[in-house]
């Protein structure tokens, strides 16, 4: 477990100290001294604040450190350390500016693990199946960077754990639009390019 602003539980743990040094600090009776004259001695008995070597009430003492932690924990806010999975998401790029589909489809095969997902895009991004790569078909349209790359963010958020993402594409000129490098700017991590040749 970590904390998001741990100086905030570090100081419920100095304030826990105080409150625990605090309790031990008690208002004892004076011991009884003779005086000569009694007229400015007050008719309550005169209690002073010293140091308990007893311990006393323990429970109200628990509650109270208790009661600072759990408030300075609250402020802190923990955070849970949980295993997380990776998995990739492959953009395989099957649009006409690949010049060697056979190419790009080796690239993917060595990229892609169990578990991973592939998009491949020519007209429009696309979650495939592995066997896309058996079939080595270009598209005959051009291919669009934005729409591979929203399927790729919204099979990413649908991953609790990590993702990387790696491209495998020419990255022609014709691929791009107005609405790429917005997209783009929404994922965070470095993106992994495998550029292929060009047509």
């Amino acid at each position: 477990m970590n904390f998001i602003t741990p100086w905030a539980f570090a100081a419920a743990v100095a304030v826990a100290v105080a409150v625990t040094a605090l309790h031990f600090l008690t208002r004892d009776r004076l011991r009884a001294t003779i005086f000569p004259t009694s007229r400015f001695i007050p008719a309550a008995a005169a209690l002073a604040p010293a140091w308990s070597r007893r311990a006393r009430d323990l429970i109200l003492l628990g509650l109270r450190v208790a009661i600072v932690l759990l408030l300075g924990a609250a402020i802190a806010s923990p955070v849970w350390n949980t295993r997380t999975t990776m998995i990739r998401i492959v953009m395989l790029d099957r649009s006409r500016a690949v010049a060697n589909p056979a190419e790009a489809a080796t690239r993917a095969r060595t990229v892609l693990r169990p578990g991973d997902l592939l998009v491949a895009f020519g007209a429009d991004g696309t979650i495939a199946d592995r066997s896309v790569l058996d079939s080595l078909i270009r598209s005959p349209s051009r291919g669009s960077l934005s729409a591979a790359l929203v399927v790729a963010l919204r099979a990413a958020r649908a991953h609790p754990g990590e993702v990387q993402l790696s491209l495998i594409s020419p990255l022609a000129s014709e691929e791009w639009d107005q609405a790429t490098s917005a997209i783009r700017a929404l994922w965070r991590a470095p993106i992994a390019v495998l550029p292929v040749a060009l047509a």
